[in-house]
């Protein structure tokens, strides 16, 4: 017996599976590609998510832009792949957010304010502010890097 934690593979239908708070933001872009790669070439990697959480529903881990980019290309009946990651607690913010990063931490598309974003939601503090900040730059136009000098700034004064 492997002592490796293996889940399983199932069909779940597209409305029984809800994309996690905890995730980035959609690069709608990015979704309208990936809905073209869909009509040309199908479903070609499973969906990875949670167990059933206490509303019955299944926590989307991971390819959220894939479930998106699909939304009008399926039924919400219709049977999706999946790959269901049972030992993450689906009611669990935290467990949800640490298999979230644990499945993104290598990939280009998560840089620093979709951290900040996800440990605001659940730790609030400190992240809470300076994911209101990013918003705020963000809107007025500033450079995310211009941000980051001036909470270096604040930090240095504030020792």
């Amino acid at each position: 017996m492997s002592k490796l934690k293996m889940g399983k593979m199932v069909a779940i239908p597209y409305n029984k599976i809800k994309p996690s708070d905890m995730n980035r933001d959609l690069i709608k872009h990015h979704t309208n590609t990936l809905s073209e790669s869909y009509k040309e070439y199908g479903v070609m990697r499973p969906f990875i998510v949670t167990k059933k959480d206490k509303n019955g529903f299944h926590t989307l881990l991971d390819v959220t832009h894939g479930y998106d980019s699909i939304e009008n290309l399926v039924s919400p009946y219709e049977l999706m792949p999946c790959y269901v990651v049972d030992w993450v607690d689906p009611n669990d913010e935290t467990d949800v957010k640490k298999a979230i990063i644990r499945l993104n931490i290598n990939r280009k598309g998560w840089k620093i304010p979709n951290y900040i974003k996800s440990h605001a939601r659940d730790l609030g503090g400190i992240y809470s502010l300076m994911n209101q900040s990013l918003i705020d730059y963000t809107k007025k136009g500033y450079p995310l890097e211009l941000l980051y000098l001036v909470m270096i700034k604040k930090d240095v004064h504030t020792h």
